[in-house]
């Protein structure tokens, strides 16, 4: 609900979004610049499993009365879907080390309430997707392929680790719930994207 109780929650709805529009962003572009077969059918699941996981978190959004437009708009970097490794991460203190070089990863450490640092954290987020998007769209074939699978897998397993963490702040069961259903899926796009890795790195 839209209370001081459900604006914590409220944020973690608007990072579930967030990663899911990122994650079918991504793999959209996979499927144009793509040369491997392996990847433009990653790029499929990516696109499939994130639209039905969107789709759960708009519906239970909507039951709990989370506006997710709203969290954008106090979330710019919410708008910049998708994770960004590679970019500097120069507002970051040492505990969210971890986060480092990741939008989703950036977005995750404020949106269940993390200490910020100098300048807009979310800003920063947006501006690092919109560089890692930049750097892929200028990619094909095979460099392109080995770019977007790392991506994939610091992108997922940012998204594992917060909601890893999420689910033990977070006391109400329906949300509980709903990360149970969630995280499964998540965990294994980490293992996919690993495989392919390991597969792109043999040819």
């Amino acid at each position: 609900m839209a209370d001081k109780g459900g604006d914590h929650r409220g944020r973690l709805l608007g990072f579930l979004h967030h990663v899911n529009k990122g994650e079918i962003e991504m793999a959209k572009l996979a499927k144009d610049n793509a040369s491997s077969d392996q990847v433009k059918k990653f790029a499929d699941t990516m696109i499939k499993d994130h639209q039905n996981a969107d789709d759960q978190v708009v519906a239970f959004a909507k039951a709990h009365n989370v506006d997710l437009d709203a969290m954008h708009a106090q979330a710019p970097g919410a708008g910049a879907q998708g994770a960004t490794p590679g970019a500097p991460g120069t507002q970051m203190d040492e505990n969210n080390s971890r986060a480092v070089g990741s939008a989703t990863g950036e977005y995750a450490r404020t949106s269940m309430g993390g200490s910020g640092t100098a300048g807009d954290p979310h800003s920063q987020a947006k501006a690092e997707h919109k560089a890692t998007l930049e750097k892929l769209r200028g990619l094909k074939g095979p460099e392109f392929d080995r770019e977007f699978v790392r991506v994939m897998i610091k992108d997922h397993q940012m998204a594992v680790d917060h909601l890893t963490s999420a689910r033990t702040q977070v006391t109400d069961p329906e949300y509980v719930s709903l990360i149970d259903k969630l995280l499964p899926t998540i965990k294994q796009h980490v293992a996919m994207a690993q495989k392919l890795q390991d597969n792109l790195s043999k040819s």
